[in-house]
């Protein structure tokens, strides 16, 4: 793995991590990486690229952010990070709870989305604040959040959040203001760092002549009905020039639009005239349609 990173412009591994094209989603991460062993003459297994990976996480080289960390479900990732990174404060913190609550689902979820915490934002359990538990939950996608919530009412109950922070985060609903351009586009998971990149800036621009209701609009068709889709029926593509409408034309989905017509062949006969054309004779006749009873 860090061979490969080394190709990558960055001093520091986090750098080259964050500009490699593994980084933005965990889905489909280590393509790049075998292929470039491939043209390099190996043929490194996917466990033993997940493994080397685990381990740079594990050492804090590495940190993956959140979206990504929420869509690794290994079941190696808690108990290594927990082993590797704070022992001692998932000690004290199971200690604090009865057995049924951490061993029993949606505890062990509870327990991965408290290392996904400390895998990205570094720390251990006793450095997790509000927002970090919040920016997780806004990273984790539907009936997952349990795990989260749960987690939240762990670290609340054993007085580690200040004491306004809500009781419990059951409560909390997917409306939570106005947000960031980032938070907008980030919300569609584009895999397409460059182009994400491009979203942003170009929303940015536009915020000051819009409200934020047409804003909150015009992300969600640039980034969620536009590219997301189109990552999502054209996987690996990864610029706008593919798409452009000068170059060539749009992707089409497969079942949407019937194939097109094949171009008339030089071998294809002429269809030939219709003999009384230009005779000045009328065409026959059609038959009489029968008639309904």
């Amino acid at each position: 793995m860090l061979e490969w990173l080394e190709t990558f412009n960055g001093e520091t591994w986090q750098q080259r991590w964050d500009a490699c094209p593994a980084s933005p989603a965990y889905d489909g991460w280590h393509a790049e990486t075998i292929s470039w062993w491939q043209r390099h003459g190996r043929k490194p297994g996917l466990a033993a690229l997940r493994s080397g990976l685990l381990a740079l996480i594990c050492a804090d080289v590495i940190r993956p952010g959140l979206h990504w960390l929420v869509g690794n479900q290994s079941k190696f990732l808690r108990p290594a990070i927990e082993a590797a990174r704070d022992p001692e404060g998932f000690a004290r913190l199971k200690a604090a709870l009865p057995s049924d609550q951490w061993s029993r689902r949606p505890g062990p979820d509870a327990l991965k989305a408290i290392a996904r915490i400390i895998a990205a934002l570094g720390g251990g359990v006793d450095d997790i604040t509000v927002g970090d538990i919040l920016a997780l939950h806004r990273a984790t996608p539907g009936k997952a959040t349990e795990a989260v919530r749960l987690a939240y009412t762990w670290l609340r109950n054993r007085d580690q959040f200040p004491p306004d922070a809500p009781s419990t985060l059951h409560n909390l609903t997917s409306r939570a203001g106005q947000v960031d351009v980032d938070q907008l586009v980030d919300r569609y998971h584009l895999q397409c760092k460059p182009v994400r990149d491009l979203l942003v800036d170009y929303l940015n621009e536009r915020r000051p002549s819009l409200d934020y209701n047409s804003l909150k609009s015009l992300s969600a068709h640039l980034a969620g009905l536009f590219w997301a889709d189109l990552e999502r029926h054209h996987p690996g593509i990864d610029s706008l020039s593919t798409w452009a409408p000068s170059t060539c034309a749009p992707p089409t989905r497969p079942g949407t639009s019937p194939p097109p017509r094949p171009p008339p062949s030089a071998s294809t006969p002429a269809p030939k005239p219709n003999a009384s054309a230009g005779s000045g004779a009328a065409p026959p006749a059609r038959p009489a349609a029968p008639s309904r009873r």
